[in-house]
């Protein structure tokens, strides 16, 4: 499906959100894949340490860890911090339980008030 933007959008939850272009480069699929956030290292294959720099001194982006990066300044939501934790605690992480259980859409049940990350925002 496309948008009035010729951007192609993909439809879930009730959300929508505008698919890269046929021709996008491969950090822009990335972001797409990942929520908009990326881990240092990820970022560091694509732009130089000083590109990094420039994007989060100019507020295009924000570091909510120490190699871990939102892509935005927006808000960050909760499939951003899941993103978050995953890229933050290494190579080998992934999530479990209650969490990835919601990740895939179990829906019906009450979940318990959740600490903010520090310095991220609330979803």
């Amino acid at each position: 499906m496309r948008s009035g933007s010729g951007a192609r959008v993909r439809a879930g939850a009730g959300l929508r959100r505008a698919l890269p272009a046929d021709d996008a480069d491969e950090l822009t699929w990335l972001r797409f894949r990942q929520e908009d956030v990326i881990s240092l290292a990820q970022a560091s294959r694509h732009l130089s340490r000083k590109a990094i720099r420039h994007r989060v001194e100019s507020g295009r982006w924000r570091q909510v860890h120490r190699a871990v990066f939102v892509t935005h300044s927006g808000p960050v939501d909760l499939e951003q911090f899941r993103w978050i934790a995953v890229l933050a605690a290494g190579p080998h992480a992934v999530l479990g339980g209650l969490s990835v259980a919601q990740a895939g859409g179990l829906r019906g049940f009450r979940t318990r008030d959740r600490p903010v990350a520090a310095g991220v925002g609330t979803p």
